[in-house]
């Protein structure tokens, strides 16, 4: 059934999607239309192509909480080769051997690292999907032009190094990072080996943890087509309530004589100024905003099809 064809409330809910690299994340997305027969799907946080890792995939009128779910730090495994150097910054384009690394100590490698702890300004690559003068950036690279990335500063939690390993021209680093939103680990990989005098270029990426979801709990697209075609509606386990995405923000409960915020109307609170997860005892009803003493509407789902009973634990 179509939910949206037929005239039904749609569905609200997330999907931990495990994107397999080789697939780019657009197709993710058309993937899960399908299985899902629904046509408002989005997703936070682009993988490229040859990344791996948690796709968080919204559904219905989830889509509109996108900006919010996407605003964490999120976890990933990355290899970092050292002694060497591509223009993608990654292993998308030809390797290009930048320096000797035999003079470069593990104490060397972890000093490094401590280097990026911390907020820190980085270029992202010519070959991302940044908008620039209403183009992407790698259609200039792709048609060899020059273009100037803005730089942006961004905040790396954690940099934990969890193995070093020495292939004859060049050494693999296998660490965890931590890091804020719109943080490309290809320039991390870039200005590393640039630290080290040596070159550096990212050669494995895996999303392992964003929003409160974790890769051990994702589900393949191919997973969940087989599961459907059992036909007996199993799909549907894996879509979670929207809200579990978002415990970073506070959320505010109302009690039921304040059913009439569902339908729009501001209601006077003790809270602090600022965005809340809003509920009617367990209902999730969506985002809203305090100021001066007054909760408003931000994103309102209620009246959409959320059938979860599952007010998180802050």
């Amino acid at each position: 059934m179509n939910f949206e064809s037929q005239g039904q409330l749609p569905f609200v809910g997330l999907i931990n999607v495990l994107k397999l690299p080789g697939m780019s994340s657009h197709s993710v997305i058309s993937r899960i239309r399908n299985i899902y027969n629904i046509k408002r799907v989005g997703h936070t946080g682009t993988l490229d192509p040859y990344a791996g890792g948690i796709l968080l995939v919204a559904l219905g009128p989830a889509t509109r909480l996108c900006d919010y779910l996407d605003a964490v730090n999120k976890t990933y495994r990355a290899e970092i080769t050292i002694g060497y150097h591509s223009i993608s910054a990654d292993a998308e384009k030809a390797a290009i051997k930048v320096g000797d690394v035999k003079n470069i100590t593990d104490e060397d490698i972890f000093a490094a690292s401590r280097e990026f702890l911390g907020t820190i300004t980085q270029t992202p690559p010519i070959f991302s999907a940044l908008s620039i003068d209403g183009k992407r950036a790698y259609e200039f690279a792709r048609d060899g032009k020059e273009v100037k990335i803005k730089t942006r500063q961004v905040d790396i939690e954690e940099f934990n190094i969890l193995n070093i390993t020495r292939e004859n021209d060049r050494i693999k680093v296998m660490a965890d990072i931590t890091c804020s939103k719109g943080t490309y680990i290809r320039s991390i990989a870039s200005d590393f080996g640039e630290k080290l005098g040596v070159g550096g270029m990212l050669s494995f990426l895996l999303r392992t943890k964003t929003a409160g979801f974790e890769l051990k709990d994702a589900i393949t697209c191919d997973e969940l087509f087989e599961i459907k075609r059992e036909g007996n509606g199993e799909e549907f386990k894996y879509i979670m309530s929207p809200d579990v995405g978002l415990t970073h923000i506070e959320e505010i409960v109302l009690g039921q004589e304040h059913d009439n915020y569902r339908g729009g109307t501001n209601i006077k609170t003790e809270k602090a100024d600022g965005l809340y997860r809003v509920y009617i005892e367990e209902d999730f009803l969506g985002l809203g905003t305090v100021t001066d003493g007054i909760l408003c509407p931000k994103v309102n789902l209620t009246g959409q099809n959320i059938p979860f009973k599952t007010k998180i634990e802050s």
